[in-house]
């Protein structure tokens, strides 16, 4: 076969492929290589200025029709650009809120796909929004058509390992710093339960189900989450009741006690002895927490045995049965009750834990309590047996072959029982103890405390160069640890520091001396992190109104904590936009200061967030974590740790308030730092509200005296305290009262302010028999609250760095 001739190529359609490939080369490739590399060549303040516009545009539906979405295209073109995941959920809530539910829907999925694929190679979740974005598509799915099926199907894939991720469920908190939506938890993961019921199946849905149960916020059930019950009792055979118990053990963590108490009061009927167990075990629980301001109340109360013996006897989950047996323990001997009540019956129910529990999740706890409980006895007794007994204990815990959480304390409290002797050869058995722990736990969380009281028992043994090698040690590890600076206080004024509560002249020098050369706050990022990006476009502008309109939902909704208010109401109000950015944004933060996890990154990220936006809550949250990951030591180590640590916040109001009740304004710094971390909106679950955290039934006595409020009703009452300028100057005028009452004993008033009038004073007994009520340093840490004894440790170091840094 012979092939036809070739047409000849004709010069017009050579020219006109040279035309179409110069077509190409000039104008084509350039513009699709520009349109790829814009969002990145575009300039800060102009990515800056439109992602403020998204954030107006996605806030209102009026704001929504009116603005012109194609306009910001470029910050929704490319993935991998830091402030992609803001701007594309941003962008579908313009096109949700203007009716476009297809794109709108194309978005949210866009993203939650984007996170589940670990964008960023470090299992985060991409970013906090992804949560929101998880809800909005859920609602959206339609079963009805094949594409909504798929959709469905990718939902129930991806969406629940997603909520463990950091960034996705660090937005549920319900720290009462750090501020969350654990009401979004519980609508996400009840939707999902639902999405799986309408698809048919059933166990899935009956598994969801039960994973919403143990977060959800709210008590009524749509008729789908009702079938889904029903299944759950008659085919699964799950009690009834258990729905409240589930329901009851939530609402206690949220703090809403009275909800709580009648799901706990239905679950306490249940057939199911089980579930009858665990619910009267929460019972006592939540009792113990309403009443804790009344600690008389909860002591060897016949209501507590009742509610507990039952717990102890019937329960086959053995945490239920050891933690009913704590708790009963607990009834008989009270901490702070000003006596106790019935020894023999705490003695009889720890002895029974252990007995039945040898080698349990509680019995350490058990052997712990019975051996602090005797050595308290002694102290308050002075009875030898009584010490003997503590130490036996002690022994038994230090051979104790599970699991321990007391590996520090074991040494730590025989050693200060030894040294309250005061004979020579009791002191060189308390610092024997100290060095065997120094050797055991060189790492240990009780390591300053022991180089301190090293150099105390060493400095009454009259060894004065071991106690000065120990105090300089303590000293030059932690320069502002609270035994650090004790140590100081030492080395310049020798045994008669242990009386002196405010600093000496020449400690106070070296102080102001050493925080003179730390650095200044930094404000500006250097990291290049993603979550240092999307920062750095946020911030001052996106992230300070955000901050600033939830302080005003704050203020709006006072009769509310945030966590009380259902999506619908936080949406309907406007609110939900701006908590939504402010807490994906306080999670960039964090995510930023773990990128690269070191002290100097951490405390750059904290103080650029704190001095750009004056969110030094956000910042203070940033150091808490660090000194949970990092350490204190390897903190306090840095520079800049000092004057991020301390930061100028509420200057002005606790200057006003010290000046118009003549105290040390540092004083009022310290307690705001210690009780709100600086956040004017803290409302913890008990209810304290503000940077002081008085309870408004606090507010409510004061006013008895004082007469300064207008109104009575809740509202007012909280308003009054989410106010930073009248709460500062309660602060001010409480604290004026409590320094007269005590002679101006600043640890007095601080233990009277924490742990009550009535623990005080038992405790003041206690340190009068022993002869130490002039030994600050041995009442500190001899005090029989944990949470007391920390506050009191933690305040007077702030007290002692704020003065040193001259911040008033």
């Amino acid at each position: 076969m012979i092939d036809a001739p070739r047409k000849p190529t004709t010069p017009l359609h050579s020219r006109r492929r040279l035309a179409l490939i110069v077509l190409i080369l000039v104008v084509i490739l350039p513009i699709v290589v520009l349109s790829l590399q814009y969002p990145k060549l575009v300039s800060a303040a102009k990515r800056q200025g439109d992602l403020a516009m998204l954030v107006e545009a996605a806030s209102s539906d009026a704001n929504a029709r009116a603005a012109k979405p194609w306009r910001f295209w470029y910050l929704t073109w490319r993935s991998d650009t830091p402030s992609w995941p803001v701007a594309t959920f941003l962008t579908a809530e313009v096109y949700r809120l203007r009716g476009d539910l297809g794109k709108a829907r194309k978005m949210y999925r866009e993203l939650v796909v984007w996170a589940a694929a670990d964008p960023y190679h470090d299992k985060l979740g991409g970013a906090g929004l992804v949560a929101a974005a998880l809800l909005r598509w859920g609602q959206m799915v339609d079963l009805s058509s094949r594409s909504g099926a798929k959709d469905a199907e990718r939902l129930l894939l991806i969406g629940p390992p997603l909520l463990e991720a950091r960034l996705v469920s660090g937005m549920f908190t319900t720290d009462p710093i750090a501020v969350g939506l654990p009401q979004l938890e519980g609508e996400i993961r009840r939707l999902f339960a639902v999405v799986a019921w309408r698809m048919g199946r059933k166990e899935e849905a009956g598994n969801l189900f039960f994973s919403y149960l143990k977060v959800g916020t709210t008590s009524g059930h749509s008729r789908q989450e009702e079938e889904i019950l029903s299944y759950l009792v008659k085919e699964k055979g799950v009690a009834p009741e258990k729905v409240a118990l589930y329901r009851g053990e939530r609402l206690v963590v949220l703090g809403r006690y009275g909800a709580a108490a009648l799901e706990l009061a239905a679950a306490a009927k249940s057939k199911d002895l089980q579930v009858k167990v665990e619910a009267d075990l929460n019972r006592e629980k939540l009792r113990r927490i309403v009443l804790r301001h009344e600690p008389l109340k909860l002591c060897a109360d016949s209501e507590a045995v009742a509610l507990l013996t039952p717990a102890i006897q019937f329960a086959t989950d053995p945490d239920v049965s050891q933690e009913a047996s704590m708790l009963l323990a607990t009834t008989y001997v009270r901490e702070g009750c000003g006596a106790l009540y019935d020894f023999q019956g705490f003695k009889k129910a720890m002895t029974r834990l252990l007995k039945e529990h040898p080698r349990g999740e509680r019995a350490d706890d058990a052997l712990n309590r019975l051996a602090k409980e005797y050595l308290n006895l002694y102290w308050q007794h002075g009875n030898e047996d009584d010490f003997k007994k503590s130490m036996q204990y002690y022994d038994e815990l230090a051979q104790f072959p599970g699991d321990n959480h007391y590996r520090d304390s074991m040494r730590f409290m025989p050693a200060l029982g030894h040294y309250s002797h005061g004979d020579p050869r009791s002191l060189k058995k308390s610092l024997s103890l100290l060095q065997q722990l120094e050797k055991e736990r060189p790492s240990g969380p009780l390591h300053m405390a022991c180089l301190f009281w090293s150099g105390r028992v060493a400095e009454e043994l009259g060894d004065v160069d071991s106690a000065r090698a120990y105090f300089g040690h303590a000293m030059e590890e932690g320069p502002f640890n609270y035994y650090g600076i004790r140590a100081r206080m030492h080395l310049n004024e020798g045994g008669d520091a242990r009386r002196r509560l405010d600093l000496d002249h020449e400690t106070l020098a070296e102080l102001s001396s050493l925080a003179q050369a730390g650095a200044a706050v930094s404000t500006q990022l250097t990291g290049k992190a993603p979550y240092h990006l999307r920062l750095k476009d946020a911030v001052p502008a996106i992230y300070r109104s955000a901050l600033e309109r939830y302080y005003q939902t704050r203020r709006t909704f006072s009769r509310k904590r945030l966590c009380d208010m259902d999506m619908q109401e936080l949406e309907a109000s406007g609110a939900l936009m701006p908590v939504l950015l402010l807490l994906s944004y306080r999670l960039d933060a964090k995510a930023a200061a773990a990128a690269p996890m070191t002290a100097a990154n951490r405390i750059e990220v904290a103080g650029y967030i704190g001095a750009q936006t004056n969110d030094w809550s956000a910042a203070m949250d940033i150091l808490i974590e660090g000194k949970s990951l990092l350490g204190g030591r390897a903190l306090a180590k840095e520079p800049g740790w000092l004057a991020v640590a301390y930061p100028p916040a509420f200057k002005k109001s606790l200057l006003k308030a010290s000046s118009e009740y003549g105290l040390q304004p540092e004083l009022l710094y310290s307690i705001v730092r210690t009780e709100s971390a600086f956040n004017p909106a803290a409302w913890s679950e008990a209810g304290a509200v503000g940077l002081f955290q008085f309870l408004p039934s606090t507010l409510e006595q004061l006013d008895s005296e004082w007469h300064f409020l207008a109104q009575k009703d809740p509202a007012s009452l909280n308003l009054y305290l989410l106010d930073h300028r009248k709460c500062t100057s309660l602060g001010g005028r409480w604290m004026r009262k409590l320094l007269d009452k005590h002679d101006g004993n600043i640890l007095f008033v601080l233990i009277e302010h924490n742990a009550g009038e009535e623990s005080l004073e038992y405790w003041k007994q206690m340190w009068t028999k022993r002869r130490r009520l002039d030994d600050y340093e041995f009442m500190v840490e001899t005090i029989r609250f944990e949470e007391t004894r920390s506050f009191a440790r933690g305040l007077l170091t702030d007290y002692w760095i704020s003065t040193a840094l001259h911040l008033f």
